[in-house]
């Protein structure tokens, strides 16, 4: 009878381990399964990273194309559009006086008054007395 219950003993140890063998393979699955679900979310967050950066640079690429596009952009600088609206600015004025000899003279008047400004402008960012130089320019 003790062979049997040593061979009994052995049976529940057999059992036992592969019990123990069966839950710890089972644990380590669902371990390594939810390892790797983590994983697929991280790369498809990547991917939802990376697609949203792709998009924001297609908007940018859009965003830079438009303007220009609908000519709200301009190749010239600032002082060639500044240039531009003083030569239609004396277009108009010259218009709008008509061609008499009196009106010449307005015209010219304008002329010299716009020039004066610009000179006003100019030494005063170079700072030099706009004062002094209104002076000199009412004088001649």
């Amino acid at each position: 009878m003790h062979q049997s219950s040593v061979s009994c003993h052995i049976e529940q140890i057999k059992d036992m381990t592969t019990k123990i063998v069966w839950v710890w393979s089972s644990i380590s699955m669902k371990l390594v399964s939810t390892y790797l679900k983590g994983l697929k979310q991280q790369q498809k967050q990547r991917q939802q990273y990376l697609s949203a950066i792709e998009s924001l640079l297609e908007i940018k690429i859009v965003v830079k194309l438009v303007p220009s596009i609908v000519g709200l952009l301009s190749s010239h600088t600032y002082s060639k559009v500044l240039e531009r609206l003083k030569v239609k600015a004396l277009k108009r004025a010259v218009e709008e006086m008509g061609s008499g000899l009196g009106n010449q003279l307005k015209l010219q008047r304008v002329i010299e008054s716009v020039k004066l400004r610009s000179k006003i402008r100019k030494a005063s960012s170079e700072n030099e007395s706009s004062h002094q130089l209104l002076q000199m320019e009412t004088t001649k």
